[in-house]
């Protein structure tokens, strides 16, 4: 009886293991032969940035152009101590119960993770004012892109909240967020294939810019910038 209890969970941590490589050797291939890949950038146009805090991408938008201005769709009278003067928006998505519950890595739980990546689970939508555009680096990555695909990447970002009857984003309350952010919902469902960085590569495969076919890392999209 022993034995088998043993083989068992020697069987299972394999099985696991290789999972685990099948899933990285997967993402590799996925982002070294991207989509889009004859895509010629524009040589002028709207600035937009991928931002990564090494785990999370985010979209960082201007937020006035002639094209849209988000200050309508999320008034800085909402956020605290937020004026005039924040110039751009961040965009992020990602599990609910994981951004709600860990609110820095030292309140990291493996089981709220675990839930996250194998589980279909509820989602939202992350929002922050920055004062300036971000200071490019390895994890900073300054896109231009044309007007059209900008309205690609509006319509794209404006579909991943859910709307209330009088046509407004939902506001969840989070009582440990910081000044210049607020956190809403959305109605797309997170998983291990849905992760948050995938939710960002497809936004920049809708604009037809060349990037990770499948991107679970932060690191599959950067790669290509």
């Amino acid at each position: 009886m022993i034995k088998r209890i043993i083989k068992w969970i020697r069987n299972a941590v394999i099985t696991f293991l290789g999972l685990i490589f099948l899933y990285l050797f997967i993402a590799l291939q996925l982002t070294i032969f991207p989509a889009n890949e004859d895509y010629k950038p524009p040589t002028s146009g709207i600035a937009i940035y991928i931002v990564s805090n090494n785990v999370h991408t985010d979209f960082v938008l201007p937020v006035h152009t002639s094209l849209k201005d988000w200050g309508k769709d999320f008034p800085i009278a909402g956020f605290n101590y937020v004026d005039s003067t924040f110039k751009y928006i961040s965009f992020g998505w990602g599990d609910k119960e994981f951004y709600l519950n860990t609110p820095t890595w030292s309140d990291f739980k493996l089981d709220i993770a675990v839930k996250a990546l194998f589980f279909s689970s509820a989602s939202l939508m992350h929002i922050i004012y920055l004062k300036n555009s971000p200071e490019e680096n390895d994890l900073s990555k300054k896109i231009l892109i044309t007007k059209e695909q900008y309205r690609i990447l509006i319509n794209y970002l404006e579909h991943s909240f859910i709307k209330d009857k009088n046509g407004k984003y939902v506001p969840i309350n989070v009582p440990f967020k910081s000044s210049n952010e607020n956190y809403y919902e959305s109605g797309k469902s997170y998983n291990f294939i849905n992760t948050c960085n995938n939710w960002t590569n497809q936004g920049i495969k809708l604009m037809g810019i060349k990037t990770a076919t499948w991107a679970p890392f932060d690191r599959c999209i950067l790669y290509h910038f």
